[in-house]
Order: C-alpha cells, then structure tokens, then sequence
C-alpha cells in the first residue's frame, strides 16, 4: 500500500510479501491482499 497516496496499492514489486511476490506465481496472493484492503476502505468510506 502507498505511504502518500491513501487507496493505491502496488503488486509485483520484490519482497514484497515473499520471495515469489514478483512472479506469476506469488503476485496473485499480493493483489488478492491488496484487493481486499482497498475493499475494506471502501466499505468505510
């Protein structure tokens, strides 16, 4: 999640949550949590 942009989210960068997190094989585990965090917020908003 951005530090300065509130709601911006970001996959695919290196360890970001693991080792896989810049491949197809661990992206899909970053966006799914970045996915429900930005849905969360909605919900608040």
């Amino acid at each position: 999640m951005s530090l300065t942009h509130p709601g911006l989210a970001y996959v695919g960068l290196e360890w970001q949550r693991s080792l896989s997190s810049n491949s197809l094989r661990g992206v899909g585990r970053d966006a799914t949590r970045a996915a429900r965090h930005v849905a969360a917020r909605l919900s608040r908003a």
